[in-house]
């Protein structure tokens, strides 16, 4: 499973304070919203673009959560029970060290390289648009090039951190590599920007460098190129130390809202309907960030339903060692999930302003899944997976 810590963690305390919510007839939402920290508990400094009250809100208005009737077993859609149940998602914002390399071509073009992989979450896509806007250069002229241990150092894909490290290190030779521009054009007798001062100068629009002070006086990249006679020009960062803020905790936020449907005879659990609310920070490009929540929401119905491995007591080894034995969801077990995303961006954390998202889909989705079978039931499953035998 993804999130080793966080995923078996939050299927604990989440279901913990659901008992919490029926100990003290109190609406699970509303407890979650009265204890709601603004600051870290161990840090003891505010976090950092936290919407999870949002998250809240929002999921419980797109689910219907208003309409819940708060006794277990209580509701029905014919014969069958009908649960509903919601858990808290969290996860660290985590980020390493990356170094990046460019090359600008006098057609405006750009080839931007960096040592770290793509492992099927669309990387390639969010580093190309990064690169693009961080650069000032039109996505379709990007070259992102990756998976090569001779490009400039990258890091592996773990920790949900590779956006924000390697989005921190392309900010970096953007910054690089206008500043190269910047001297070549104050040296320029030609260029509108011969005589200022370097450090004076930035991008003030995509593909041109200007004054920060004079909106007239800007100079387009392939200009500069084109009067100094080059055909590119090329910048590499260092690898530095990822520097932390330590002014503000990082943590990404969400709400899992879920529908249960179980036949009372024969007790078989089917997730009906899903509604997850995120706050991860920016988000850099939408179809890949809700495919990797609707990701962790499908592999937390695995962990919640089906999944589990059984050892064998004399060698040890695990019985259920294929596909025929150990379970996972298929499409019929996979509802439509509505994902959305609240809050902005967080600059604290890295100027790119996002935090990672993939492994908090899979946080306190089992715990969500549990807590609606015990409002479908009466009955608090407190070991994975929840079988048939564990609620006849």
């Amino acid at each position: 499973m993804r999130a080793p810590g966080e995923c078996p963690g939050t299927y604990a305390l989440e279901s913990a304070m659901d008992e919490l919510a029926y100990a003290l007839n109190m609406d699970p939402v509303a407890l979650r919203v009265i204890n709601h920290a603004d600051n870290h508990p161990i840090q003891n400094v505010p976090f950092s673009a936290k919407h999870l009250k949002e998250c809240y809100t929002l999921g419980a208005e797109r689910f219907g959560w208003s309409k819940r009737n708060p006794q277990p077993h209580s509701m029905r859609d014919g014969d069958l029970l009908v649960g509903w149940g919601m858990a808290t998602a969290t996860y660290p914002a985590h980020k390493s060290d990356a170094a990046a390399k460019v090359q600008l071509r006098g057609d405006g073009s750009a080839t931007v390289q960096c040592a770290t992989h793509d492992l099927g979450t669309g990387a390639y896509t969010a580093f190309t648009q990064i690169s693009s806007e961080q650069l000032g250069i039109p996505f379709e002229k990007i070259t992102f090039e990756l998976g090569k241990s001779d490009y400039p150092w990258g890091p592996v894909a773990s920790g949900s951190s590779s956006t924000a490290t390697i989005g921190s290190a392309l900010h970096e030779v953007a910054q690089l590599l206008h500043k190269n521009l910047a001297e070549l054009a104050v040296k320029d007798s030609k260029s509108p920007l011969y005589n200022l001062k370097a450090d004076d100068l930035t991008m003030v629009e995509p593909g041109r460098i200007g004054s920060k002070t004079d909106q007239g006086k800007s100079d387009a990249f392939t200009d500069i190129l084109k009067r100094t006679g080059r055909d590119s020009i090329e910048v590499q960062t260092q690898v530095k130390q990822s520097e932390q803020n330590k002014k503000f905790a990082f943590q990404s936020w969400g709400a899992h809202f879920v529908e249960v449907k179980i036949d009372p005879v024969l007790p078989r659990v089917q997730v009906s309907r899903v509604v997850s609310v995120m706050n991860c920070g920016r988000v850099v490009t939408a179809k890949p960030a809700r495919s990797q929540i609707m990701g962790g929401v499908v592999m937390g119905i695995g962990m919640a339903l089906m999944e589990e491995t059984v050892y064998d007591e004399k060698t040890g080894l695990p019985a259920t060692r294929n596909l025929a034995d150990y379970h996972v969801p298929t499409n019929l077990d996979v509802p439509e999930i509505d994902v959305q995303f609240v809050g902005e961006p967080d600059f604290a954390f890295n100027p790119v302003g996002c935090r990672g998202m993939g492994e908090i889909g899979i946080t306190g989705i089992a715990a969500a899944i549990a807590n609606a079978v015990y409002h479908a039931t009466g009955k608090r499953i407190r070991n994975l997976p929840i079988t048939l035998d564990k609620l006849i």
